[in-house]
């Protein structure tokens, strides 16, 4: 629980990380500019889930599954969203645990009930599309309270290559 997970095939292939319903420590997707949709199987936990690719892409949960994180460190840049939706068109729960809020930005968000409600920032960069077909909840599509948080600053950093 204490390792990380890093996946560093940038090919367009679409990636699984079939979970077990086990307990990880970090987790990281690093797809570069590979574009490649990764689905994660199973109702995990993690104390990071990171994604850091330059390209836009989906990260998809099985529907029905819940995926339960500390930090959800995922955002993607201007013209190259990640798209966070479940497998089909079912939900997938995404719960935070621990103090603190979820900040992300160049979000596109479909299917995804997360909670704590008050703790999921999507940016004012995201699309909302949690109305489609069976609907998504509690995320909030501004910055959070107090304007864009460092893991935020530091992945737009690491885009340009600065961090």
């Amino acid at each position: 629980t204490t390792g990380t997970i890093k996946f560093t095939d940038t090919s367009a292939t679409g990636k699984t990380f079939a979970g077990g319903g086990k307990t990880y420590g970090n987790f990281w997707y690093a797809n570069g500019a590979g574009g490649a949709a990764l689905t994660v199987i199973g109702s995990n936990t993690f104390a990071d889930f990171k994604d850091d690719g330059s390209a836009a892409h989906s990260i998809l949960f099985t529907t029905g599954t819940t995926q339960t994180v500390t930090t959800f460190t995922v955002s993607g840049t201007a013209g190259n969203l990640i798209t966070i939706n479940s497998t089909t068109t079912g939900t997938h729960a995404l719960v935070k645990s621990g103090g603190g809020v979820i900040s992300c930005d160049y979000l596109n968000i479909q299917h995804s009930v997360a909670t704590p409600s008050s703790t999921w920032y999507a940016g004012t960069n995201s699309t909302n599309n949690q109305a489609t077909a069976t609907a998504g909840s509690g995320w909030v599509f501004t910055a959070p309270p107090g304007g864009t948080s460092i893991p935020v600053i530091m992945h737009h950093l690491r885009q340009q290559g600065i961090a």
